[in-house]
């Protein structure tokens, strides 16, 4: 019975971690509305106005306010955001501007690096030279009892 709850409860933080990440939407930014703090965002055909909170977060954006914050944001910006409620009203929890089309932009690619001139640093693993193993000591060829006696005499 012990030996269940420790794989439960990894299941049990798997299944509700990979439920967390189904709440991330994309969107187009249809209305900003910085007075009553509310955002009315397009989603799926649908519109939805949610609540701005001090604790919104805006991927990318630079400022200490929320106005300062929501100055980047113009209408008909792709976005994706996370939503959520707080006292029965929906409320933006999260919002980052997503590139044109809905494509992520490419990662910079990895520069190159000439390795051949490098040496390993003294003492590590490679640097050091195998050990030989000692040869195996000879053991005495013992042919019949008489003999092990005479050498276990003298």
């Amino acid at each position: 019975m012990k030996r269940l709850i420790g794989p439960a409860a990894v299941f049990a933080l798997i299944v509700g971690a990979a439920l967390a990440q189904d709440d991330i939407r994309r969107g187009t930014v249809k209305k900003i509305d910085p007075d009553r703090k509310t955002v009315t965002l397009t989603s799926g055909g649908k519109d939805e106005e949610f609540l701005l909170t001090d604790e919104t977060k805006f991927a990318g954006a630079a400022g200490k306010t929320l106005a300062e914050r929501l100055k980047g944001l113009k209408e008909g910006s792709a976005v994706m955001f996370k939503a959520g409620t707080r006292d029965g009203k929906a409320v933006l929890v999260g919002l980052k501007l997503a590139a044109p089309g809905g494509q992520q932009k490419a990662a910079p690619p990895i520069p190159r690096v000439d390795v051949a001139g490098l040496r390993p640093l003294p003492g590590s693993a490679r640097t050091e030279q195998p050990r030989a193993a000692a040869p195996p000591k000879p053991r005495p060829v013992i042919s019949d009892r008489t003999e092990a006696a005479t050498h276990s005499r003298a």
